[in-house]
């Protein structure tokens, strides 16, 4: 199903029972105290209008609140679907991009502007998963899709000072374990 129409048959559906809820509850109440009023005052000393009022009250109630309930269901079951399609398009961008996505390309690919697209891939990271934040050397934002993204370059601070980063350390461990297994018990520690 193309992006921009996942969940909308849910989203309207929900929208248009909340409608129907609303105008039977307005509808029926005014029946109802308009039958229970004529009633009381057809017989004053009865209880027929109240009694005529009061199942009209109950079968509008009967009608409108699982209407009203219904449609608030309906509109969340679109409104999730539209967030899994979302999720989808921005894992098919990261596998086409090889793990790399920008908020640019997101916005475009659903059709929302780049803000949009910024705030679910922020959310998306936030949640811990496939996602996550990074920043290049430039200071410009991106995000890292799928278990086998690039992971981002880190600096080793030590006293203030650029000590290495995670490929320069890999290199000096790896220098460090080679010599080491030539002189045991004599490896020096950082």
């Amino acid at each position: 199903m193309p992006v921009n129409v996942a969940g909308q048959p849910s989203k309207i559906g929900g929208v248009v029972a909340s409608v129907a809820a609303w105008f039977v509850l307005a509808g029926g109440l005014a029946t109802s105290a308009a039958v229970a009023a004529f009633f009381q005052w057809l017989v004053p000393a009865g209880v027929l209008g109240w009694a005529f009022g009061g199942i009209i009250l109950f079968l509008t109630l009967a009608v409108s609140v699982p209407l009203l309930v219904g449609g608030g269901a309906l509109r969340r079951a679109g409104a999730l679907r539209q967030r899994q399609a979302a999720e989808a398009t921005v894992m098919a961008i990261g596998t086409r991009n090889g793990g790399i996505v920008t908020a640019a390309q997101v916005g475009e690919a659903l059709g929302v502007h780049e803000t949009e697209a910024e705030a679910l891939l922020t959310d998306l990271a936030k949640q811990g998963g496939e996602v996550r934040l990074e920043v290049d050397d430039d200071g410009r934002l991106f995000y890292t899709v799928g278990r086998g993204a690039l992971p981002p370059q880190r600096l080793r601070i030590d006293g203030g000072r650029r000590v290495a980063t995670d490929a320069e350390a890999e290199t000096e461990q790896a220098a460090i374990d080679e010599a080491a297994a030539g002189r045991p018990q004599t490896r020096s520690r950082r």
